[in-house]
């Protein structure tokens, strides 16, 4: 994929500004155009935001956009972003949240032939994980070339390209 078209909602109040954002999605039948109308349609419940935290919103919200969880989830981030820098605070902190062990981060490597995806393994070495795109005939020979090459742990991303059969009959190996 050379690019991916993308929708970013902002919700302004007093100088405020919040952000969401979602990407288009063939694989779930979303457009930009669909997910634009989708967010075209919560415009009537726009205004409550100002006055309302997003959960007490987010009933409305749903009921205006439908069905399009893409245009739920970026309406919703833009308005807890909205929410956090109306009171001066993180976001997670506007969530109740602390900063005591954050989750490490991972390099991610890219569905590739197993050879080009463990060149660039090998050319960020050093994480202490990395997360691994699946999704296709040859995922076995993917992780055990990959494998090869660094024993940090993996995080696997199939991208919705396994079923619950495929992942249960492939378990074993």
């Amino acid at each position: 994929m050379e690019y991916q078209s993308s929708v970013i909602v902002e919700l302004e109040h007093d100088g405020h500004l919040g952000l969401g954002e979602v990407t288009a999605n063939a694989f779930y039948g979303l457009s930009v155009d669909q997910i634009t109308a989708s967010l075209i349609r919560a415009e009537a419940i726009l205004d409550r935001y100002s006055n309302q935290r997003p959960d007490q919103v987010w009933d409305q919200m749903l009921a205006a956009v439908g069905s399009d969880r893409f245009a739920a989830s970026a309406l919703d981030m833009a308005a807890h972003d909205l929410f956090a820098q109306r009171h001066g605070i993180p976001t997670w902190q506007a969530w109740g949240l602390t900063w005591e062990s954050p989750i490490e981060s991972s390099y991610t490597i890219g569905i590739d032939s197993p050879d080009a995806m463990a060149a660039n393994l090998l050319d960020h070495d050093g994480w202490n994980l990395y997360k691994i795109k699946l999704g296709t005939e040859n995922d076995l020979t993917l992780v055990r070339r990959l494998r090869e090459v660094t024993e940090a742990p993996f995080r696997v991303d199939a991208n919705s390209g396994w079923t619950i059969t495929h992942t249960n009959a492939n378990s074993h190996e």
